[in-house]
């Protein structure tokens, strides 16, 4: 009876294998590529995109505006057979800051809509559409100035200014709703996943500012009907380099807290930016033994999380710096992919 009882354990086990490397290669692995990339040449284009490919990169995270140059680039990446992961935005705002509560959806939608259907006409396919960035702190519906407060669940509907950065996220959800309706009567991206908004926990106060906790904001957008609308809710994670690896974990946990698995309960999550500098900052060769340390051992967590269902995408933060620049971040320093890099941008 117990050596049958063991042959049963054990073929479920086996059974389970094939659906646990699945979700893990489900995952979609990429980084972000920032600092204006529209802006430099076809040629410096180009040559960003034919390294990324040359490592093994399938998925970017980038901005696409409304102009030529834009539009362009986005066609050049998706000629290289790299997807955008299309950080947008829409929010017009004459100071340029983003102050959720002023949003209006209807001239979102006037926005929006037109510049898929441009990408589409150009036979575009995204990988994700994530609307908007760490709207636990940049939103200026906070305020320009704090004391370095981190604001709870019961202060949005308490507190002054919670109440005021509550309003701009209902008004987050109705923007969210247009693009869910945006994208479910496109021509090509009727399956391109929608995520919330990348934020971060906050490890410590915000100097001169104040905040809302990442798990508040989850915790109340789901409650203001967000679930609808979206397929996963982004989540930026910058692990401390001098932390134990225990500590580093802990710290995933709570941020992965409000992460579930889909299937009728919490929306699984992408993590739109993820990173660590290398020790060296600036100086060439850069010194990334600890980085590469490091990045193994969480892409051992993110591999955890994925056979759970609950990450669904890890996008590196950066690619590069910029043409002149050497950027700490990046996985492409001083003419060269780091071992960092590809570890970091490797299939899951």
């Amino acid at each position: 009876m117990k050596r049958l009882a063991c042959l049963v354990v054990l073929l479920g086990f086996v059974l389970l294998l094939p659906l646990v490397s699945a979700q893990t290669r489900d995952v979609v692995v990429g980084v972000n590529l920032v600092n204006g990339p529209d802006q430099l040449t076809p040629q410096e284009q180009d040559t960003i995109l034919n390294n990324m490919k040359s490592a093994g990169v399938r998925v970017i995270r980038a901005g696409i505006a409304d102009n030529d140059k834009s539009l362009a680039f986005a066609q050049r990446v998706y000629a290289h057979g790299i997807k955008i992961e299309w950080f947008a935005w829409g929010i017009p705002s004459a100071s340029g800051n983003m102050i959720l509560s002023s949003a209006d959806p209807e001239k979102f939608r006037t926005y929006f809509g037109p510049l898929l259907a441009k990408l589409e006409r150009k036979g575009i396919v995204l990988a994700g559409l994530e609307l908007g960035n760490e709207i636990n702190w940049s939103n200026h519906d906070l305020g320009q100035s704090g004391t370095g407060r981190i604001l709870t669940l019961e202060d949005l509907s308490t507190d002054p200014k919670g109440q005021q950065v509550a309003k701009g996220y209902l008004q987050y959800v109705k923007l969210l709703a247009v693009l869910k309706d945006i994208r479910d009567h496109s021509k090509l991206n009727q399956h391109t996943p929608i995520l919330s908004a990348g934020s971060g926990e906050l490890d410590a106060s915000p100097k001169d500012r104040d905040a809302v906790s990442l798990k508040a904001m989850i915790e109340f957008l789901r409650a203001s009907g967000m679930d609808r609308y979206v397929d996963a809710y982004g989540i930026h994670f910058y692990p401390q380099g001098n932390a134990s690896p225990a500590d580093r974990l802990a710290s995933l946990d709570r941020d992965f807290a409000e992460c579930g698995s889909g299937g009728g309960g919490a929306k699984p999550c992408w993590l739109t930016e993820w990173g660590l500098p290398v020790h060296s900052g600036k100086s060439c060769p850069v010194n990334e033994d600890n980085r590469i340390r490091i990045f193994t051992e969480l892409r051992k967590d993110f591999s955890q999380l994925a056979q759970q269902g609950r990450l669904r995408g890890i996008l590196l933060y950066d690619w590069e710096g910029g043409i002149e620049d050497v950027d700490p971040y990046g996985a492409f320093i001083c003419g060269a992919v780091t071992t960092s890099g590809r570890l970091a941008v490797a299939p899951l």
